[in-house]
């Protein structure tokens, strides 16, 4: 569960990020096609990125690197039990009211599916016209099937439903339905509301050009407008005709000056935002820099004699890889201060066998914590001397690479 709540909250922070650059860049531009790619974009990445996973410290373009990964001592796990019971405590809440609103966004997606389903379901259709009984001249797409009330004057119904057959062939119930899944783990996220609330303005915009490009007088389509500009209760998964939020934005966005195509090389700039984030949520960094192909070949070459990743025969610790996973078991001691601020994850070490047996050019691949780090390096320096790997008859320097896994219970 702490990995869903931090997978959750990566998730709307990288979704944060793009509302903020579309706001800021993108909101006011014509090109309403651009515009909508964008946003379900912009949904797409925020739950993918943080799915990612790609080491950088253990890839490169040297095939040393490459190679070293595969050359690695047995995992070692060295198991503590937290000191940081109110840690625990305060993720159980979060947990609870997470889930909480969980339940209560779930249920609402519930309510309102059920709302539509139902009036398909009950309602005769003619050609995806589907006529209620409503007092109010209401109409609303959802599912592929237009609703409007028989209270309607027919000359408007005809104008009102060729709008929502715009947005039935563009598809836009499907963007409602896919911002409102994301929704439902993202309760808590403005960003999502902001999301739902672009895409509505969106798909009006693309239904009501629609309209215009096929002869709708604007002044006239302006007037129906505003007289359908009544406040009705309908599920959130629909698209209204006439929204009185929207309405403004709409008369305004039919009068305004097209945006040139130039504008979409704005674009552009949300690619340093998408690389940021992947790079932000996707690697493993763990605050550790790993060596460069250039600091690695340097540290091969730095005593003039050729260090292997693979020899003849592998330079082996005293009673086998079981002794030596004992020996470090027995020797590694938790930190108290990584336990105290329920600190685990695992520390890679890299370091070379020297022709004399030794250990030496000790390095943290990748990193968790200064303490943990620290107390790998201390007992790998610690270890006693290997039978040293040979090639060609000769002792030879060998890399290797070792993983420490500090766990928690």
């Amino acid at each position: 569960m702490r990995h869903l709540i931090l997978y959750v909250f990566e998730s709307s922070v990288c979704l944060a990020l793009f509302m903020v650059f579309y706001k800021l860049l993108l909101q006011r531009d014509t090109r309403h096609g651009r515009n909508r790619f964008f946003l379900l974009f912009s949904l797409f990445a925020s739950v993918v990125i943080p799915l990612l996973n790609f080491d950088t410290t253990l890839s490169g373009n040297s095939g040393l690197i490459r190679d070293l990964s595969e050359v690695s001592l047995p995992e070692v796990k060295i198991l503590a039990s937290s000191n940081k019971s109110g840690d625990n405590l305060g993720i159980n809440i979060s947990l609870l009211i997470y889930i909480s609103g969980l339940a209560l966004a779930f249920i609402s997606f519930v309510i309102s599916l059920s709302g539509v389903l139902l009036l398909i379901l009950t309602s005769p259709a003619e050609n995806r016209i589907i006529k209620l009984s409503s007092h109010k001249p209401t109409c609303f797409s959802a599912f592929g099937f237009v609703f409007i009330s028989i209270y309607v004057p027919p000359v408007d119904a005809e104008r009102m439903i060729a709008h929502e057959l715009n947005h039935i062939r563009k598809n836009h119930f499907v963007d409602l339905l896919l911002v409102t899944f994301v929704g439902i783990f993202q309760w808590f996220n403005p960003a999502v509301y902001f999301l739902r609330r672009s895409l509505q303005a969106v798909h009006e915009f693309e239904a009501d050009e629609e309209c215009l490009n096929k002869g709708e007088d604007i002044i006239s389509y302006q007037s129906l407008l505003v007289s359908s500009a009544f406040s009705t209760n309908i599920p959130i998964l629909t698209n209204k005709f006439s929204n009185k939020s929207l309405l403004k934005k709409r008369i305004i966005m039919m009068t305004k000056k097209k945006t040139g195509s130039f504008s979409s090389m704005k674009m552009l700039l949300a690619l340093p935002l998408a690389a940021l984030m992947f790079f932000a949520f996707s690697c493993n960094r763990n605050g550790n820099k790993a060596p460069t192909s250039a600091e690695f070949k340097s540290a091969v070459t730095a005593s003039g004699d050729e260090v292997f990743v693979v020899c003849e025969q592998m330079p082996s610790f005293p009673g086998g890889d079981e002794a030596l996973l004992k020996f470090i078991s027995e020797n590694v001691k938790y930190p108290e201060a990584a336990k105290n601020n329920g600190i685990h994850g695992t520390v890679i070490m890299r370091f070379c066998i020297t022709k004399e047996g030794k250990t030496d050019k000790i390095t943290v691949a990748r990193g968790v914590d200064p303490s943990l780090d620290q107390e790998a390096i201390r007992v790998v320096k610690s270890l006693p001397a290997f039978e040293p790997g040979k090639q060609g008859g000769k002792n030879v320097d060998v890399w290797f690479s070792l993983p420490v896994s500090f766990v928690l219970n």
